[in-house]
């Protein structure tokens, strides 16, 4: 697909990811971690959600399994074209994802910036957090979400970015660009174009 654009941020130049109900679920590695701060980020443009809801981009292990961690969650405002960003830690089912309380309408390109903070004091106390179209800069703002569910584990390890196209259920569309990986804040969110 074509470019998608924000302010300050730049997109990956190369064409946005299309992802439709049951396609294809694509990964790429980042050079593990296993203590601290892993930051991605992404532009996305919903055109068709579910009320349920589905999510499209999440990270996983650096051998990829089936635990998916620090899943995005996109779903349809009941009466308008519009959509809500959630988070959750796991597996957690649809019913129990946290959502910002923001719909944001169709057709618009959203920065979404997450942080999964690995915290080595038990194994289920590891913290996520996410914003939705921050101000561009050198230090995090306040964050839209921040979650912990100890109901699941921890991840060993954090190595790798997914984008998954969901089923046709839930018929989330969107496209995505400009993913970004990091370990601090101004590697996703102070960027600014020609970064």
């Amino acid at each position: 697909g074509t470019d998608l654009t924000y302010t300050g941020y730049q997109s990956s130049g190369s064409g946005s990811a299309s992802l439709l109900q049951n396609g294809e679920d694509v990964n790429r590695p980042f050079t593990s971690q296993s203590s601290g701060d892993i930051y991605y980020s992404f532009l996305i443009n919903v055109t068709a959600a579910s009320i349920t809801g589905d999510y499209p981009v999440h990270l996983g292990a650096a051998t990829l399994g089936t635990s998916f961690y620090s899943r995005v969650w996109v779903k349809k405002d009941a009466s308008t074209n519009a959509c809500y960003f959630g988070l959750a830690k796991q597996s957690e089912a649809a019913a129990n994802v946290i959502y910002d309380t923001t719909a944001h309408p169709f057709n618009t390109t959203i920065l979404i910036v997450v942080r999964y903070s690995i915290v080595s004091t038990t194994t289920t106390d590891d913290v996520m957090s996410m914003w939705i179209n921050p101000t561009l800069g050198t230090t995090a703002p306040v964050s839209n979400l921040t979650i912990t569910n100890a109901a699941y584990t921890d991840m060993v390890d954090v190595g790798r970015i997914v984008l998954r196209q969901g089923t046709a259920a839930n018929a989330l569309n969107c496209l995505v660009d400009g993913i970004r990986v990091g370990t601090e804040w101004q590697d996703c969110g102070g960027l600014a174009s020609g970064n």
